[in-house]
């Protein structure tokens, strides 16, 4: 059985904040998950971080699945995964495969990616080598680009080691979306150090500490650090 600290227990059920995700993507129910992780026995427990714990479970259709119960979901990031995940798909971007609500608990369901995150890799595994790490980090750059491309765009804004996961086949996926944010219409899309296009198509110079703070010039720092 699971033990772990909470926030302040909040009204059950659906919120103002996310009454109506079960549009954006499939709900799951908790006694699903419940059973998927055999009763969050521990020997299924992958990890613990600052606004969740992450579960390895089983569904009933033999599918292996990673699942983020949140502590507290509106720090956590909860909608913002729900509302991105749910608007994206690419081969470099972790597959969200639903969520579930209990009362004021949070749960984000997704495919298990086995690898692990390259910050683990890094710091464990002799054997991953200067190619793989390119090879991941690529991956993670062809992920971000999509985000950039997409209709709205979407910035990732917390882009780090520890957010780039990998399959078993080393495949790397840009993960951990509860930072992200959609672009607005009629707002600047900017390039990192360089013109920003304005929806008009009329090249415009702007700062890279504008934009409100969401632009591609954070999600590509972010990779340069990576």
């Amino acid at each position: 059985m699971k033990n772990v600290s909470r926030c302040p227990a909040g009204p059950p059920g659906p919120t103002c904040h996310d009454a109506n995700l079960n549009k954006l993507s499939q709900e799951f129910r908790y006694y699903e998950l419940a059973l998927a992780t055999r009763k969050w026995n521990q020997e299924n427990l992958l990890g613990q971080g600052g606004f969740g714990t992450v579960w390895r479970g089983l569904l009933r259709d033999g599918t292996e699945v990673a699942i983020k119960e949140l502590r507290c979901p509106l720090d956590g990031g909860f909608v913002e995964e729900v509302t991105v995940l749910s608007r994206v798909r690419h081969p470099n971007l972790v597959i969200l495969m639903g969520f579930a609500r209990n009362g004021p608990d949070r749960y984000l369901i997704y495919e298990l990616l086995s690898g692990g995150d390259v910050a683990a890799r890094l710091q464990k595994d002799f054997n991953f080598t200067a190619r793989a790490r390119l090879s991941v980090l690529l991956d993670a750059a062809r992920g971000l680009s999509h985000l950039h491309c997409s209709q709205p765009q979407v910035f990732h804004r917390d882009v780090k080691t520890q957010n780039i996961l990998m399959d078993k086949n080393g495949t790397g996926k840009v993960a951990d979306f509860g930072l992200a944010v959609l672009a607005k219409a009629n707002r600047l899309s900017q390039v990192a150090g360089g013109p920003a296009v304005h929806p008009n198509g009329q090249l415009q110079c702007v700062d890279r500490g504008l934009f409100h703070g969401h632009s591609h010039a954070g999600d590509a720092d972010g990779e340069g650090a990576v």
